[in-house]
């Protein structure tokens, strides 16, 4: 797989003895949307230079073409393998980075959502933290990739995989409302932690996400 996006590097960057958190973002939102990468790229930098946001890093890619879920499908493309090692390492090896789970955070909007959800409760090796919209997580976008048989829609049902599969060492935020938040959350178990945060309006709408997901972020220091 290959994908074009965007990169957004903080003010300075880079600074002596530094390295810095990224956030990925896999959203399909283009121009106009609070999601999309210049208006996220602008909300960043400003509550930087407001004192409300520590520096980080933000990539933000498209989600699949072909499987918006982010699965590895067999003898199909492998989305899960492409957000969980291959772009981690293309951007640690570019930028200077805090590598490791707690380097590394995600966000998605409506159309990223799922593969964000996805990727959070299956990959706490590469990410510790999450946050997405309310959404039918029952099933990928676009039907079910791996087929129809029960143990596959089974492992597509993302509420059926956070009710049976171990509990992550991963932060949840789940913004705006809907049913969806709630079924999670009423079923977390330590480690997972959730939290849901309601979404603003215009053009400025995530600095808030943006805020929680960098908290929990390490401090990103180092040489």
């Amino acid at each position: 797989m290959s994908s074009s996006g965007y990169a957004y590097l903080p003010p300075r960057y880079p600074a002596p003895h530094r390295r810095y958190p990224v956030i990925l973002v896999i959203s399909g939102d283009g121009a106009g949307s609070a999601y999309a990468a210049r208006q996220l790229a602008s909300d960043s930098a400003a509550a930087i230079k407001a004192g409300k946001l520590s520096p980080m890093i933000l990539i933000i890619l498209p989600p699949p073409r072909y499987d918006q879920g982010c699965l590895n499908v067999p003898g199909r493309q492998q989305a899960d393998t492409f957000f969980t090692q291959d772009v981690p390492d293309a951007v640690n090896s570019a930028y200077r980075t805090s590598p490791g789970p707690s380097g590394w955070a995600l966000l998605g909007d409506q159309a990223g959502g799922y593969c964000v959800l996805h990727l959070a409760l299956t990959s706490s090796f590469t990410f510790s933290a999450a946050a997405l919209p309310p959404g039918g997580y029952q099933a990928p976008p676009g039907g079910y990739p791996l087929g129809s048989l029960p143990p596959f829609r089974n492992s597509d049902n993302l509420y059926w995989v956070f009710r049976h599969y171990p509990m992550q060492p991963v932060w949840l935020l789940f913004t705006g409302a809907g049913s969806g938040p709630n079924l999670f959350r009423a079923h977390a178990r330590p480690p997972t932690r959730t939290a849901a945060m309601p979404l603003g309006k215009g053009p400025a709408a995530l600095t808030p996400v943006l805020e929680w997901l960098r908290s929990r972020l390490a401090a990103g220091t180092g040489a």
